[in-house]
């Protein structure tokens, strides 16, 4: 006997899907897919690591090193005009000071 009662002449008893139960909890699936996206992560970031590595090295072996510009001399000692003729090109050069505050 069907225990579903009828409502019409055409009603087809209904059955409980009985779906099949997981035996992993819900915790343990949120750590396993946050592990697997960690590693997906770490696995591409690896990936253009080595690519970038790769690159470096092909242009290291294919240019030539830059010249280096010669240094000026310099004299060996300077003298109190030169210094302070530095100090106030330096000091003209210099972005505008903010207004002080009013002293009281």
């Amino acid at each position: 006997m069907n225990a579903a009662p009828e409502i019409g002449a055409n009603a087809v008893a209904r059955q409980a899907v009985v779906y099949p139960r997981s035996r992993m909890s819900t915790t343990l699936v949120a750590a396993l897919l946050a592990g697997f996206g960690l590693l997906a992560v770490l696995g591409v970031s690896y990936a253009f690591y080595l690519v970038g590595r790769a690159e470096d090295r092909d242009r290291a072996t294919t240019a030539a090193p830059p010249e280096r510009e010669p240094e000026p001399e310099r004299p060996a000692h300077r003298t109190a005009e030169a210094s302070d003729h530095e100090h106030r090109v330096a000091r003209d050069r210099r972005r505008p000071l903010p207004p002080r505050r009013p002293q009281r």
